[in-house]
């Protein structure tokens, strides 16, 4: 059973390094199983009880082997379920930290470029970027270089190299790659620094093109869908009501439902749905 497990968390180690996180890949495992048997129970017993009165309420009837039955079920899949969100989640933080990465990559580069030709040293680029709170995840990114250099004491090529390695940005690593070359086999740093600016720039302006684009295509489908849905089913419910007589006070639930529910869940589903595909978000 513990191969088991170890087989379906296979590469876990390895993306938990990615996003810095500090726990053990053993007890992230276990963490796993342990949170999926009490999501799982929670859920057989939930289930069993809602259908057992629901049977009670509709039919009258105290059968509690359907119950049981979907209880069992429920649980089972709320089981597998949940180990599936602890696998997945080390990639999906992965990809919101590349993400980031690469929304800030321009200005971090343009910031180091700016440094070498005032005369900074390759280590001074990620000590200064280490402190700069506007690069978030590029900050951190440049903590651990530092970490790695004064902690560890590997040398900078040597710490560039290795987080490269364990870089969620492809991008990134790129960049510290061609440092690492440009350190170790000689070359212009920021010549180098400056021609990736230019081509992060470029990258950039189209990045914010499309997300202009796809806000107008977003919008117009966030006031058609949610802004005149609601209001067209307040119409046509009141049409209903005031046409085939019906019950004043269920017409006026599904208004309150879609002001009260609908109204507020699509208009937070468009702002999440904008800072999901932001060029801006770092």
């Amino acid at each position: 059973m513990v191969d088991i497990f170890n087989q379906f968390f296979s590469g876990i180690e390895k993306d938990l390094l990615i996003i810095n996180s500090k726990e053990d890949p053993f007890k992230y495992i276990y963490k796993a199983k342990i949170y999926s048997i009490g999501i799982s129970i929670s859920i057989s017993i939930l289930t069993f009880f809602f259908l057992l009165m629901y049977n009670i309420r509709v039919y009258g009837s105290f059968n509690p082997v359907s119950p049981i039955i979907f209880g069992i079920t429920a649980g089972i899949l709320g089981f597998f379920g949940s180990l599936l969100l602890f696998k997945k989640y080390p990639s999906i933080e992965k990809q919101n930290r590349a993400r980031k990465i690469d929304n800030s990559l321009y200005y971090a580069v343009l910031y180091m470029a700016s440094l070498v030709s005032s005369g900074a040293t390759p280590k001074a680029l990620f000590e200064l970027l280490s402190k700069y709170s506007e690069f978030s995840e590029i900050k951190k990114e440049a903590s651990d270089i530092i970490y790695l250099i004064d902690t560890i004491g590997l040398s900078l090529p040597v710490a560039l190299e290795r987080k490269a390695e364990y870089s969620p940005s492809k991008k990134w690593a790129s960049i510290l790659n061609g440092m690492k070359s440009i350190i170790v086999e000689g070359g212009n740093l920021e010549e180098y620094l400056y021609n990736e600016a230019a081509k992060l720039f470029e990258e950039y302006k189209r990045k914010i093109i499309e997300y202009s684009n796809n806000m107008q295509v977003f919008l117009e489908i966030y006031i058609t869908l949610i802004i005149v849905g609601v209001i067209f089913i307040i119409i046509l419910t009141t049409l209903m009501g005031s046409i085939a007589g019906t019950n004043f006070q269920y017409i006026e639930f599904l208004q309150l439902m879609s002001i009260l529910i609908i109204l507020p869940m699509g208009t937070a589903m468009f702002i999440i749905l904008l800072k999901a595909i932001s060029p801006f978000e770092t």
